[in-house]
């Protein structure tokens, strides 16, 4: 193998690794897996499939429409009221009725912790100690 091969070989690999560990969820169905599509419904099977407790209160309503041939429901998934980036819950259903087209779910089981959890992660208070010793 030549050098540009193992390069990319070893950044191929540590972004898969890294994807892996990142703890999203997608997940997706369609009507012959489940036809049921009441928001309340997919959050049972959300919860199910992925091990996590989802609620209504995780979710916010921000796209909801009949298109031309169905009706499209976007529900993005919240922590502490603020939206969590890329993540949301997407359910095609037939109009008039509550029958599942498909499915869509990409979640971010870490939107459980606290956003200050989340801010503090990584901080080194000693990473300061040269600001005049404001911070120790």
């Amino acid at each position: 193998m030549t050098i540009k091969s193992n390069i990319f070989f070893a950044l191929l690999l540590t972004v898969l690794s890294t994807q892996a560990f990142a703890g999203n969820a997608m997940i997706r169905w369609i009507s012959d897996n489940d036809s049921d599509a009441s928001f309340v419904h997919v959050l049972e099977v959300l919860n199910q499939k992925s091990g996590s407790h989802y609620s209504a209160e995780n979710f916010l309503l921000e796209d909801n429409r009949d298109l031309a041939f169905s009706h499209y429901s976007r529900y993005v998934q919240t922590k502490d009221g603020i939206p969590v980036h890329g993540k949301s819950v997407r359910i095609w259903t037939e109009l008039n009725s509550n029958k599942t087209i498909q499915v869509e779910a990409s979640l971010d089981p870490i939107a459980a912790s606290s956003a200050v959890e989340k801010l503090s992660v990584g901080y080194d208070a000693r990473a300061f100690r040269g600001f005049h010793g404001v911070l120790g």
